[in-house]
């Protein structure tokens, strides 16, 4: 593996959906009617330690969501040696449990995947792209299992940094099975497109709140840089999801270490923007008599399962007064800002929105013009298109 040093690298009161015709997209060319068959496929990122990995006991039984495709890769180790649960050259056809550090556990991409079924259909699938490994650093630490696996140190410190053999090999690793991954994808006749990322990390770092912000603020620039190389597509302002260690990580007497590096998450993230922190620290793994998470460093099944289900809400929808979905003469689908949607000709755009509580919506307009309403559906129905064009949320 190649190693990398620095690189060269609503408004409050409305809730109208926006939509305009663009003549060209940023993440694909002028439209035609053979770029309009296109497949789309939303993949949502995972990335962290070991709550990340997975290492919360799996249920004895659990659902397959198959609305829901994974690849991914865990606890490989620096050596190259292979990993577990490795679905990198062969994507797995749904989320199922299992799919933790071993067969035995799980991790938040179960309860992401719970979430996500709901949303998307058989005929428009959704991916969950997974690296990540048990006990490692952000920080450039070459011991405990970063010296097994690697650390997350990003490519714009290490310039400033002694390099030893940890230094960076996670994200590198997480970007070239990623690409890997987005290869396969295209080979399948999909087009990539990057919904935002869900990290948990830092329980091997929380004694180090003040680097930590730091290093985290450059790892998300990093990886939207990266990943915006890597898929061709605008990624600078890509969603990214901080999870929260939990409160009681380790012992329940750590709380007050924990709080405070929980509070620089929720610091660091409202500097950001599109950073978001989810409140998985509420989710105990230690009480005053005893362990209550899988073991004290890890959340039991049923929480593991929530944190997930956070993660995804809040992918989904991050802070947005409106939620959109569409249907071009298909089954209704989840419609984001900024990512482009193609109608075909002959075809007719059927919009439904559903504002926020406290909201109403004004209108739905198409390239300045009322989309009408039409009071059976209770939707917004476009008249059919006459030539293929790309639609995007603004």
């Amino acid at each position: 593996m190649a190693r990398r040093n620095k690189k060269t690298r609503e408004s409050a009161g409305l809730a109208a959906a926006v939509f305009a015709l663009l003549l060209c997209v940023f993440c694909a060319p002028i439209p035609t009617r053979a770029a309009a068959a296109a497949r789309y496929i939303d993949i949502y990122l995972l990335a962290g330690q070991s709550n990340a990995a997975g290492s919360s006991a799996a249920p004895a039984t659990g659902e397959t969501y198959g609305n829901v495709l994974y690849a991914g890769q865990v606890n490989r180790r620096i050596t190259g040696a292979a990993g577990t649960n490795d679905y990198l050259t062969a994507l797995k056809d749904g989320v199922t449990i299992g799919l933790g550090r071993t067969t035995a556990f799980i991790g938040p991409e179960y309860g992401m995947a719970s979430v996500l079924n709901d949303v998307y259909t058989p005929d428009n699938k959704a991916l969950i792209f997974k690296t990540a490994a048990s006990g490692t650093h952000l920080r450039n630490e070459y011991s405990g299992e970063s010296a097994n696996f690697g650390n997350w140190f990003p490519p714009s410190e290490r310039d400033a940094a002694a390099e030893n053999p940890a230094t960076g090999v996670l994200y590198d690793r997480f970007l070239e099975n990623f690409a890997a991954t987005a290869a396969k994808l295209r080979a399948d006749g999909y087009t990539p497109r990057v919904r935002g990322m869900a990290w948990m990390q830092g329980e091997s770092d929380r004694s180090a709140p003040v680097v930590y912000r730091q290093l985290v603020t450059a790892l998300i620039a990093d990886f939207r840089s990266d990943l915006s190389r890597i898929t061709g597509c605008d990624l600078s302002a890509m969603p990214f999801v901080i999870g929260e260690i939990s409160g009681t990580f380790s012992s329940y007497d750590t709380r007050a270490v924990n709080a405070t590096f929980n509070e620089m998450l929720h610091k660091t993230a409202a500097e950001l923007t599109n950073v978001f922190v989810i409140g998985s620290g509420q989710y105990s793994v230690n009480s005053p008599t005893g362990v209550v998470g899988t073991d004290r460093y890890h959340w039991n099944t049923s929480d593991m399962i929530a944190v997930g289900r956070l993660f995804a809400q809040k992918l989904l929808s991050p802070d947005r007064t409106y939620r959109v979905q569409y249907s071009i003469n298909r089954t209704m689908g989840t419609l984001e800002p900024g990512y482009p949607y193609v109608v075909n000709a002959g075809e007719r755009l059927t919009v439904k929105v559903t504002a926020k509580a406290g909201y109403l919506v004004d209108s739905v307009t198409i390239d300045g013009r009322p989309l009408p309403y039409d009071a059976a559906a209770e939707a917004y129905i476009s008249e059919p298109i006459s030539s293929p064009v790309t639609v995007v949320v603004s």
